[in-house]
């Protein structure tokens, strides 16, 4: 018998620079792909997902999740207070506003903090 799928939200808001968060919010994400999976940066998280950010520990899986279907967000007010634009995000990220952030919440079934 297999279990249902589920929407999981994994949500990033530690700096990478300071912890291992976002790596292992990453990892997790990769070993969850039998559900529905969406990331989203928010706090200082949103630095993760910038182009300038190190990705030596997650680079690998920041390439292969979006052929795997998950789905990258940054939140726009994080984005905004700490002056980045679209164009310092990595190109699979999608700049979620309130609408989106609240949307992304209620669909999901559990979330992760990292």
């Amino acid at each position: 018998m297999t279990t249902p799928e589920k929407t999981l939200l994994i949500v990033i808001r530690s700096p990478p620079h300071t912890t291992l968060d976002s790596y292992e919010g990453t990892r997790v994400a990769a070993g969850l792909i039998e559900h529905t999976v969406r990331m989203l940066y928010t706090g200082d998280g949103v630095y993760a997902a910038t182009k300038d950010s190190d990705h030596t520990l997650t680079g690998q899986f920041l390439s292969d999740l979006p052929d795997l279907g998950v789905e990258f967000y940054a939140d726009a007010g994080s984005m905004r207070a700490r002056g980045l634009v679209e164009s310092d995000m990595l190109p699979m990220v999608k700049i979620a506003q309130d609408t989106k952030l609240r949307e992304l919440i209620m669909e999901a079934d559990a979330s992760l903090s990292f």
